[in-house]
C-alpha cells in the first residue's frame, strides 16, 4: 500500500509507504546531505555543490549569518541563476530558510555570493 500526499515536478512525492503490514515509512524534509562552511574571505558567484553527474539538487533548508552589512548573501542555482535564498545584509546579519524545497536542472549547481566572514548551511538531497 502506498499513500501519496503532495507533488513536485516529477508530479509524485510519496510522504507515507508501507514497508509490511505493521510499519511505515514516513519521508520528512530530513536533508541527505549537507554542505557547511565558514568563509574568512568575500565571495562572488562561486560554485560551493555540484550534484553528482545526471542529478538536480532540491534545497530543502538553508542557514546563513554574516559580520558584515555591505555585501548581500545570495544563494543561487549556477545555471538558471534563480535565487534559492537571499540575507540583505543592511537589514539582519542571519536567517534560516526552512523547507525551502527548491529544485535546479539536472547537473546544475549552487552558486553563492557573500562578503567577508560569512557561514553557510544547506540541507539538500540529490535527485534524478
Amino acid at each position: 500500500m502506498t499513500i501519496i500526499c503532495g507533488t513536485d515536478d516529477d508530479d509524485k512525492v510519496i510522504i507515507l509507504s508501507s514497508l509490511t503490514e505493521r510499519f511505515l515509512d514516513v519521508k520528512t524534509h530530513t536533508p541527505e546531505k549537507c554542505f557547511h562552511t565558514d568563509y574568512a574571505g568575500s565571495q562572488a558567484a562561486v560554485v560551493i555543490i555540484t550534484p553528482t553527474a545526471g542529478k538536480k539538487i532540491r534545497v530543502i533548508s538553508v542557514y546563513a549569518s554574516t559580520a558584515t552589512n555591505t555585501t548581500d548573501v545570495t544563494l543561487a542555482f549556477g545555471t538558471s541563476g534563480d535565487v534559492i535564498f537571499k540575507i540583505y545584509t543592511n537589514l539582519t546579519g542571519s536567517s534560516a530558510g526552512n523547507d525551502i524545497c527548491a529544485t535546479g536542472a539536472i547537473n546544475e549547481t549552487i552558486k553563492l555570493t557573500c562578503g567577508s566572514d560569512t557561514f553557510v548551511s544547506i540541507g539538500y538531497d540529490e535527485v534524478t
